[in-house]
């Protein structure tokens, strides 16, 4: 009919209809076969179309061959089967989006959700945005977006505007009467970061991070990656985490003997956890803490039944019993991380201090020597506060116990700044209010100084 200027006269509408069977029941062939017509799809969805135009193609081409061969014979155009291609796509691609809109809207959101503000216009923040919208049992509703990029403003995240940069944070916030920001972003720089959290501060708004699958792994043992989470303390200093060399760890540690000391500690158990991903030969974890063994156990291996040699109760105060573990074990590697770490404590226990930090380091060295340690590393951990008594003389102390000529590799890590270690302050006290954190200056004293 259209070629013909719609004269039914002109048209073999009948002969063309001869074909439609044939159409309808090879788009429900291919479409099976494509998982085409399954319910868990998302309906108008950009997968869902390209699986539709491959087997709108397929069918198009399977109806054309014959048309082409026998189609004069039966009074059916050839024109017919070639325009009826790109209009079937049209209808099927339309329908299905008017049936993913009705089922948007069929989505009936709590008369409590609480409007929020996403900071983002990426891929994180789109797939947070569609969460958000989708899910009839979230509590937020997101109402605005804000981005850093000029690029993105004025443009719509499905029905979310983005209506300016960080610095509209409080005029959006205010017109919305939005009282959370949620922070969207997967590769956000220590500058951006702490200009949207002062923003966010200033604006009198809750900030929320949602992570990348990258960091939901890390901050949770499932692969969700929808979970919100208040912002970490390691976000809010001026500084990123200092990445691992890998290749050059892995160099000394695999496929040699490792021994820890203090494994039941906070610093000894991440030390386990990261050692253990190199594949040591065998990893010895010692400590006098039983409890301690236990839980870094359960957090390198998944158990905690502390039947295996792997874990050792030992204390390095007892020297024979360090020499004796050294001898049988002959280990490589040793990382000393044992000691006593809280300073106003110490101070009124000093002999407890040097029985341990003193004594039991020289033990540990003592040992290393009888059976040729490769390569000792020392965590240092000291706390000197005054200006004549340096953290460097607690360095040179262990540096002089290791002779120049016992081939043994001598390295001093300092712990000194790491967050939520054993005799730091730990993330709960920040998080519940023990510290007042200036989010545009950082959380260091004016006063505080290093030794």
């Amino acid at each position: 009919m259209i070629r013909h200027k719609f004269e039914r006269e002109h048209s073999s509408i009948a002969r063309a209809f001869i074909i439609v069977p044939f159409a309808v029941c090879l788009e429900w062939v291919f479409g099976n076969g494509a998982h085409l017509c399954r319910i868990g799809n998302i309906r108008g969805s950009f997968e869902e179309f390209k699986v539709l135009v491959v087997t709108v193609l397929m069918v198009g081409w399977c109806l054309i061959l014959p048309v082409v061969l026998v189609g004069p014979a039966l009074g059916i155009s050839r024109g017919t089967t070639t325009i009826s291609i790109p209009l079937a796509l049209i209808m099927m691609a339309g329908f299905r989006y008017l049936a993913r809109t009705r089922q948007e809207k069929s989505v009936l959101k709590q008369q409590v959700a609480e409007p929020v503000i996403v900071f983002g216009a990426g891929p994180l923040a789109v797939h947070l945005i569609d969460q958000l919208l989708t899910d009839p049992d979230s509590p937020t509703h997101p109402v605005a977006a804000l981005d850093d990029s000029d690029m993105n403003h004025y443009r719509y995240i499905r029905t979310v505007p983005v209506l300016g940069t960080q610095h509209d944070l409080a005029r959006v916030a205010n017109f919305h009467d939005a009282k959370v920001l949620l922070i969207a972003v997967s590769d956000m720089s220590v500058e951006l970061h702490r200009r949207v959290l002062a923003a966010a501060e200033k604006a009198g708004l809750d900030v929320r991070v949602f992570p990348t699958l990258k960091r939901a792994l890390l901050y949770t043992k499932s692969a969700a990656s929808n979970t919100l989470r208040n912002v970490p303390v390691e976000e809010l200093i001026q500084r990123k985490q200092v990445e691992t060399h890998v290749a050059d760890i892995a160099g000394y540690v695999s496929g040699g003997r490792v021994l820890v000391t203090g494994a039941g500690g906070s610093i000894g158990s991440e030390l386990c956890l990261q050692l253990s991903k190199f594949n040591p030969e065998e990893l010895i974890m010692v400590d006098r803490d039983e409890t301690g063994l236990q839980h870094t156990q359960l957090k390198v291996r998944g158990n905690g039944l502390l039947d295996t040699r792997e874990v050792v109760l030992a204390d390095i105060r007892d020297a024979t019993a360090i020499l004796e573990l050294f001898e049988t074990r002959r280990p490589d590697v040793v990382f000393h991380a044992a000691a006593l770490k809280h300073l106003p404590m110490l101070e009124q226990y000093p002999l407890e201090a040097w029985k341990t930090n003193v004594l039991g380091s020289r033990n540990v060295l003592e040992a290393d020597k009888r059976v040729g340690v490769s390569t000792f590393v020392n965590i240092s951990t000291d706390e000197a506060n005054r200006r004549h008594l340096p953290r460097r003389y607690s360095h040179r102390r262990h540096r002089k116990a290791v002779p120049a000529k016992s081939g043994c590799e001598f390295l001093c890590a300092d712990s000194q700044r790491t967050i939520g270690t054993t005799g730091r302050l730990p993330r709960g006290s920040i998080a519940n209010g023990g510290l007042r954190v200036d989010l545009a200056a950082g959380c260091s004293h004016s006063r505080a100084c290093r030794g």
